[in-house]
């Protein structure tokens, strides 16, 4: 579950754009920083668990009809500090967010062009959705 999660929160504003369009790393990076900015709702430059958390309580995960629930919105935010705060300190900064960003970024681009295709997006929205029950 790890594994679905987190790519999933670091790599959402890039599988957020049309199938049809392309994301470099240079929109994907652009994406992030203003998310990033806001998120912080001090303005102090790091991100906290409280921070991230209020942000995530808002997510709609891809094709999701309703918001996350509590227990996922807290889950998703241990997730992802668990993965994004490298040094341990209880926040993120801008730094850590962007290196999270480029991983998943350069795991999604697989021909490594700097540019995640339609087709790329797809094979990674596929990856990050959870597999379906058998009926």
């Amino acid at each position: 579950m790890k594994r679905l999660i987190l790519p999933a929160l670091a790599i959402a504003s890039i599988l957020s754009v049309p199938a049809t369009a392309q994301s470099t790393r240079a929109a994907a990076l652009a994406q992030l920083r203003a998310e990033f900015t806001a998120t912080d709702l001090d303005h102090d430059g790091l991100l906290t668990k409280a921070e991230v958390a209020a942000r995530i309580a808002h997510m709609r995960m891809a094709g999701a009809a309703r918001p996350l629930t509590p227990q996922q919105a807290h889950q998703l935010t241990q997730l992802w500090f668990e993965h994004t705060d490298t040094n341990h300190d209880g926040r993120v900064t801008l730094a850590e967010s962007e290196a999270t960003m480029g991983q998943m970024f350069d795991r999604y681009d697989t021909n490594h062009d700097g540019v995640i295709s339609p087709a790329e997006r797809e094979a990674a929205r596929t990856a990050v959705r959870p597999p379906v029950a058998p009926h």
